[in-house]
């Protein structure tokens, strides 16, 4: 048992019997008085029981330090106690203080409940990443992840319970603040005590989830405070970014295309598959054109934190935080190109992530709802023969996979119409309707005309956990990436083709997208690393020395690598 851990158990039976000699020391005994402490001590029962449920599932869990979960029953017991004597003497604002009261317990019992069935769900505590995620989740993702989960009656019956459970609250508190156990509030003990108690709830919620949580989001080096010190330091950062040789003088647009929860295991441009999921890309994989990565990797099972080191020159291999760091279209704009983003993704919830950040470094950028074949009408209004770098990012085969297939598309297919649970039949066809985009925005590109073109996704997905960090597979970061150049371009640039051709069968792991990029953008800088570029001769990275999950697992430990 951790050491943190056993000494605050210790501490936890100290604070319950402190809290219990409170409350008796304020108030005198009476049939009320012991209402509200039953009242009380279920509602901190109601709250430790589901963490309680996933402590005893993991044993090794007691080697991390949760003691805290332990202290603060008895603190919400005393508080709860106090609250309701304090509330029975406020006969003006009673309701208001009961609601708000009532509002503080109902999202603490609603935080352990989630806590609870993302562990028995994923088989793993809820991290700090997967809140990241949730906190990152439009309205939209969240209704068609739950949707995915539960049916629509089903659906309904959890929300009609958990409204059962608010006005329950409700009833219980408001209905204990009707009659006051002391006639008068005075002394200092009236002054001193519920300050006392304010800062002890105060202090140990902020260690138990989800606060604690969140705390580590915006801890230094945490998440969210990255991504705020990126939007902070990118301007200051442009001003020091030097291309290393003169700007291309190519005319033309270069096109990265960003998927969306793509595993080249599904696709059959990468693997062998039962179905030709992908039989445009398959087409072209003799194409002289084009090159394929079928050992590429994602550097994250995370859309923001993935992306973000994908187009920033901060990667799991120089370890530069990411306020250091300069994007990608900051880095085309000095090479002289006119800079695009176009997404079907809602823009993030969360204001300072890492991709919204950069997206706003572009000179143009559009928002759009889904289909993802919508992304061809603004792409169609890019001026051509200008110099322009055009990132499109697609929801792809974001969950649910049903939806983001039109239902025209699979009346064209021919598809037979089959029940939207088969998660993996609808997954390979959103593989399939992708490809079909993709083929769409290549012959639409054309006319730019297209230069170059880049292909790849921001993670790869499992079946049944999708994508997560913990728990973790490989195929939430076996990802697809092929690369497309121009005639034209392989004329003027013959060594970039040579050294892409030459790099097919390595190892690539998204995070080392910048710096491709540069080399394909002719545009190498202070902030480029070559070892780190497939268009450069000395790429070398390799399965002994590549990682993922932001360099906490290796891809030799992979067993398909």
């Amino acid at each position: 048992m951790h050491r943190i851990t056993l000494l605050r158990l210790i501490r936890s039976g100290v604070f319950l019997y402190g809290s219990l000699i409170l409350v008796h020391f304020l108030f005198p005994d009476s049939r009320e008085q012991q209402r509200r402490e039953r009242i009380a001590g279920f509602i901190a029962l109601l709250w430790l029981l589901p963490y309680g449920l996933v402590f005893s599932q993991l044993p090794v869990f007691f080697q991390n330090d949760i003691g805290n979960y332990f202290i603060f029953p008895s603190v919400l017991f005393a508080s709860t106690v106090v609250f309701l004597e304090l509330a029975s003497h406020s006969k003006k604002a009673r309701k208001p203080l009961c609601s708000l009261y009532t509002l503080l317990l109902f999202l603490l019992e609603l935080s352990s409940l989630a806590y609870c069935f993302y562990f028995f769900h994923y088989g793993k505590p809820l991290d700090e990443i997967a809140l990241l995620s949730i906190l990152a989740t439009t309205p939209r993702e969240a209704y068609n992840y739950l949707s995915s989960i539960f049916s629509l009656s089903l659906l309904a019956g959890v929300l009609l319970g958990l409204t059962a459970e608010f006005l329950l609250l409700y009833r219980w508190i408001e209905a204990s603040c009707h009659r006051s156990a002391c006639p008068e509030l005075k002394g200092k003990k009236w002054a001193i005590l519920p300050l006392v108690l304010l800062y002890f709830f105060g202090n140990y919620l902020t260690s138990i989830f989800p606060s604690d949580r969140v705390f580590h989001l915006y801890r230094e080096n945490g998440p969210l405070q990255a991504f705020k010190e990126l939007r902070q330091n990118l301007p200051q950062n442009a001003r020091t970014l030097k291309l290393e040789t003169p700007a291309s003088q190519l005319s033309g647009s270069i096109v990265l295309v960003l998927g969306e929860s793509a595993c080249r295991d599904d696709m059959s441009a990468f693997a062998d598959t039962p179905e030709n999921t992908t039989p445009w890309e398959k087409s072209h994989r003799q194409d002289q054109c084009f090159f394929f990565y079928p050992h590429a990797y994602s550097n994250f099972p995370n859309t923001v934190m993935a992306i973000t080191q994908a187009l920033t020159s901060a990667n799991q291999y120089n370890r530069k935080p990411l306020k250091y760091s300069v994007d990608i279209m900051t880095l085309a704009k000095k090479a002289g190109y006119e800079t695009y983003w176009i997404s079907t993704q809602e823009q993030s919830s969360v204001s300072d992530a890492g991709i919204t950040v950069i997206a706003q470094q572009a000179d143009h950028q559009e928002w759009l709802q889904e289909p993802d074949e919508d992304i061809l009408e603004p792409l169609s209004r890019i001026p051509a023969g200008k110099k322009n770098f055009i990132v499109l990012h697609l929801m792809g085969s974001h969950f649910r996979y049903d939806h983001r297939v039109p239902q025209a598309y699979v009346e064209k297919q021919h598809w037979a119409d089959v029940d939207k649970r088969e998660k993996a039949l609808w997954y390979r066809r959103s593989l399939h309707y992708t490809d079909f985009v993709l083929k769409d925005i290549f012959e639409e590109a054309k006319s730019l005309p297209l230069q170059a073109m880049i292909y790849v996704s921001d993670h790869g997905e499992d079946m049944e956990l999708t994508h997560t960090a913990s728990p973790f597979q490989y195929d939430m970061v076996r990802i697809p990436l092929w690369i497309y150049l121009s005639p034209s371009y392989q004329q003027a640039y013959p060594q970039v083709s040579q050294q892409l051709r030459a790099h097919e069968n390595a190892i690539f792991t998204n995070d080392l997208l910048f710096d491709t990029l540069s080399g394909i953008l002719h545009a190498p800088s202070n902030f480029y690393c070559r070892q780190c570029d497939l268009t450069s001769p000395d790429y070398n990275i390799t399965r002994d020395n590549a990682l993922t999950l932001h360099g906490k697992r290796r891809i030799a430990d992979d067993s398909r690598s």
